[in-house]
């Protein structure tokens, strides 16, 4: 949670989950295509209310942003002496095995307060999603680290949660009633909505997040992506119903990225805080087949094919 950049983290939070459920008592399972015009208000909290998305912003800054679908495949170079089922080889030349997969939605937003005025403008950016476990014989616990940079922590910062992150109902609104959130097919659920406020310190906001298997006194990082956003004033934030305010809003960002290798910030940060756990960097991803490799082993694999064709005939 970024504490000076979002005081009103979890009002929020709440206001975010009645946007989408307006109709329906049920937790939210995805983000919407297209932002909602108007949210519930709820009297929760204290601070400003958010109550209204009114534009998903593009990576440059223009409007009619899209929701980023960011779905990819978990290896895990498994430490587990005798284990039997590693079958790729991963970057770091060590076996390992396909345990699951992460989904992930990410958008940049730009929203206001109701009645939208030049004090309560806001923009930001939305992470729902999750890590489908399909290697159940790996079992163990699973959570999500994060971290942030931005200009009051340029060095970098934890945010929130534990040694080992943060997960599913520690995280406001997971499964609440009457408003809710988790995410499709996933049972690791992970939910983040930063933002700035207009009048406050603008600037890019970075963020690393990583999927880690934990115990009591471990954490295997085994998944990792970044991304961000920018808030500034640019004539793009001038469009419909803020056209005559101050033109704050998103003005650029970075969807999710994979990285192959969790950061030493990242490492550093969390060794330092926690310094009783073991932080292991254990992200794989499989090593690619050499174009050249695949075509000959493809063409042994035709004549082979061949031969035992003849020989039905």
């Amino acid at each position: 949670m970024l504490i000076p950049k979002r005081k009103p983290y979890l009002v929020l939070t709440f206001l975010f989950l009645a946007a989408f459920n307006q109709t329906a008592f049920s937790a939210i399972t995805s983000l919407p295509t297209t932002p909602p015009v108007g949210m519930a208000t709820i009297g929760f909290g204290t601070g400003q209310s958010y109550e209204h998305i009114y534009s998903y912003i593009t990576p440059s800054g223009g409007l009619n942003g899209a929701v980023q679908n960011f779905n990819v495949p978990v290896y895990y170079a498994d430490p587990t002496p005798g284990d039997t089922d590693l079958t790729s080889v991963c970057n770091n030349g060590a076996p390992c095995e396909n345990i699951g997969s992460l989904s992930f939605q990410n958008v940049l937003w730009d929203g206001a307060g109701q009645p939208v005025s030049r004090t309560n403008l806001a923009g930001g950016a939305i992470i729902l999603g999750g890590f489908n476990l399909t290697d159940t014989a790996e079992g163990g616990n699973y959570a999500f680290l994060q971290i942030y940079s931005d200009n009051a922590y340029p060095a970098g910062v934890i945010d929130g949660g534990s040694y080992y992150g943060k997960i599913n109902g520690e995280i406001p609104g997971y499964n609440g009633s009457p408003y809710g959130w988790s995410y499709t097919n996933t049972q690791y659920n992970f939910l983040d909505i930063p933002y700035d406020v207009v009048n406050a310190s603008q600037g890019t906001v970075s963020f690393e997040t990583a999927l880690v298997q934990y115990t009591t006194n471990s954490v295997n990082i085994i998944s990792d992506f970044t991304w961000s956003y920018t808030t500034g004033y640019s004539s793009n934030n001038c469009a419909g119903s803020v056209a005559s305010l101050t033109c704050f809003g998103v003005v650029g960002g970075s969807q999710i990225s994979q990285q192959n290798s969790a950061s030493q910030t990242l490492l550093n940060l969390y060794s330092s805080q926690y310094n009783t756990v073991t932080y292991n960097n254990l992200v794989a991803a499989p090593v690619p087949i050499p174009a050249t490799v695949w075509l000959f082993g493809s063409v042994i694999g035709f004549f082979g094919w061949f031969r035992r064709l003849q020989a039905r005939y």
